[in-house]
């Protein structure tokens, strides 16, 4: 569980990405996702499937969001194979 911001742990990055799903929630107090590009600790390209979901206090007051962050590469990668495929296959 991390208590700071995703744009800061993930990207380094002093303000939140444009599409991040948990401002949205914020908004709106629905849940979002969003597929975002991200980069390792080693500086490699990666994919990130972000779901962020409401929070809220015993009162019922929404306090934040809570995001659940997996790893889309692999996803990503197929779907990358998937387009070149069809693209030469359409060209051909």
């Amino acid at each position: 569980m991390f208590t700071e911001p995703c744009h800061q742990f993930f990207k380094k990055r002093d303000n939140a990405c444009e599409h991040c799903p948990v401002l949205k929630v914020l908004e709106d107090e629905k849940p979002h996702q969003a597929i975002m590009k991200s980069f390792d600790k080693d500086g490699a390209e990666m994919w990130r499937f972000n779901k962020a979901y409401p929070y809220y206090d015993r009162n019922g007051r929404l306090i934040g969001g809570i995001e659940i962050v997996s790893d889309y590469t692999a996803q990503k990668q197929v779907e990358g194979e998937h387009y070149r495929f069809v693209n030469g296959f359409l060209m051909d």
